[in-house]
């Protein structure tokens, strides 16, 4: 199994990714769904999951913020955005 977090500040594209992976892999299990950085910081730190799903451009703690704050862990990364910069 993979322990994944899904970090996004559109509460649409947490849904649709959620339900894509429970529909399409059966062997990734969703510890958190988070709204935005701050959350997702505190989930990493708390889950110290194997992926997580992260959107780059996010209010208060962008997506940066949150590998910078979460250094310490070991995970892997999916960037989940509509941000072309």
């Amino acid at each position: 199994m993979i322990n994944a977090i899904l970090i996004d500040d559109e509460k649409n594209a947490l849904e649709v990714l959620e339900m894509q992976l429970n529909r399409y892999c059966k062997e990734v299990t969703i510890l958190a769904s988070c709204d935005g950085g701050v959350k997702g910081i505190a989930a990493i730190k708390k889950y110290n999951p194997d992926l997580v799903f992260l959107d780059i451009e996010m209010p208060h703690k962008n997506g940066f913020d949150v590998l910078n704050e979460t250094k310490g862990n070991s995970y892997n990364v999916i960037f989940t955005t509509a941000y072309d910069q």
